[in-house]
């Protein structure tokens, strides 16, 4: 990802790298990108059956607030959540809870879960306290 909102997948081949899948996002830069684990082992895969999508998740500011983006390497990408300012500090993958957490510049915490239905839902939102004006 780069400030310019631009999102690139490579794969290597003969140790160079090709371009899988490319996102632009309109008026915002990328600021976090953080890989989900598989916590499956890799399938035995028959021939010419495609591979399991690398999924991947991505943090957009923009001058307003910020979103947290799902994509694949094949070329999906979906909204998992919205944010109230842009994510400033950390985005993270909770893999035991299939969600992604994310800490925004004011210090809001917000943790998005996958339903089974595949749609996100807010899991939790909690505004964290900060030392400013503590004596």
């Amino acid at each position: 990802g780069d400030d310019k909102g631009k999102v690139g997948v490579w794969k290597v081949e003969r140790f160079r790298p090709v371009p899988v899948v490319q996102y632009q996002e309109k008026d915002g830069c990328v600021t976090h990108v953080v890989f989900k684990e598989s916590t499956e082992p890799a399938p035995s895969l028959a021939a010419g059956e495609e591979p399991p999508a690398l999924l991947f998740y991505y943090a957009v500011k923009n001058a307003e607030k910020g979103a947290v983006m799902e994509g694949d390497d094949k070329g999906h990408r979906f909204q998992v959540g919205d944010l109230d300012t842009e994510v400033a500090a950390a985005l993270l993958y909770y893999k035991e809870k299939r969600a992604v957490v994310a800490l925004s510049s004011s210090c809001m915490l917000s943790v998005h879960g996958k339903q089974d239905s595949g749609a996100w839902k807010v899991l939790m939102k909690v505004k964290l306290p900060t030392m400013e004006g503590m004596s």
